[in-house]
């Protein structure tokens, strides 16, 4: 009896230009191990972005304060839009990346491609990340970011007040001497 059997259709979700499998703080470990598993892939949590800039691509949803300096940056929790990146002749220096190797999956901006990839963090309280060419699984451009945090911008007139009360008390220590 073919009533009850369910008709199974494989949708690659690479294949289609709005669909981009999220990667979560949930899932992340999960993913280094299982990248290059189609089904996998296809039973991510999908997010669907009407600008997606390639067919294949993910979202990452950020792990850490490492690329956040001063409340500004990529917070914890933020999601990173990526394209794939398809050889390191295509990296831009200053540019945000997501990293995947066989022990984490980090965002950092390159520093420098030589016979070593070097990707700092926008925190300067954590060090540079150094790593030969074969310990990258994958790497992903990020291409734009959504994030959890809203921070009000501080107003012109508070900066200003900040650093005219600044400059008179340097005047006045000059003025003592």
């Amino acid at each position: 009896n073919d009533i009850n059997k369910e008709e199974i259709t494989t949708i690659d979700k690479d294949n289609i230009k709005e669909h981009t499998p999220l990667v979560t703080l949930d899932n992340d470990l999960d993913y280094i191990v299982n990248h290059d598993n189609r089904d996998f892939i296809n039973k991510l949590p999908l997010i669907q972005f009407p600008y997606t800039q390639s067919k294949k691509s993910r979202a990452f949803q950020i792990n850490g304060s490492e690329m956040e300096y001063e409340h500004c940056g990529l917070h914890h929790k933020d999601i990173l839009l990526c394209s794939p990146v398809s050889d390191y002749e295509n990296l831009h220096i200053g540019e945000v990346y997501m990293i995947v190797t066989e022990r984490e999956l980090v965002a950092r901006r390159l520093k420098s491609v030589d016979d070593k990839i070097i990707f700092r963090c926008d925190n300067p309280a954590y060090d540079d990340l150094s790593l030969d060419k074969k310990q990258v699984i994958e790497l992903w451009h990020a291409d734009a970011y959504f994030s959890y945090k809203l921070i009000a911008p501080t107003r012109m007139e508070e900066r200003m007040g900040q650093l005219e009360s600044k400059l008179s008390r340097i005047e006045s220590m000059l003025n003592k001497n």
